[in-house]
């Protein structure tokens, strides 16, 4: 069986201080995790940017859980997306 992770993403509370620094150890966990599973053949992000989405019905309305912000400027989870994508599959 393969195994795919689609629709990923992960929003932060807007009062952690640390939020996209979080986030983005997060993001890095989760493609790590996904490389280190040999049939783990694909991750799909929710979306591109922190633009509206489902998420404006919950009770926040920033949680920010994109790769992008609303500017399409990356933030450091693209970073840690990438990153660990480049370092590919552990030997």
């Amino acid at each position: 069986v393969n195994v795919w992770i689609s629709e990923l993403d992960n929003p932060v509370d807007p009062a952690r201080t640390d939020r996209f620094e979080y986030q983005a150890e997060n993001y890095r966990k989760v493609v790590e995790i996904c490389l280190a599973i040999p049939r783990c053949t694909d991750i799909q992000i929710w979306g591109v940017q922190d633009g509206p989405s489902y998420w404006f019905t919950l009770p926040y309305e920033d949680v920010s859980p994109l790769l992008f912000d609303r500017d399409f400027q990356p933030k450091p989870a693209y970073f840690a997306v990438r990153d660990a994508l480049l370092r590919g599959r552990p030997h």
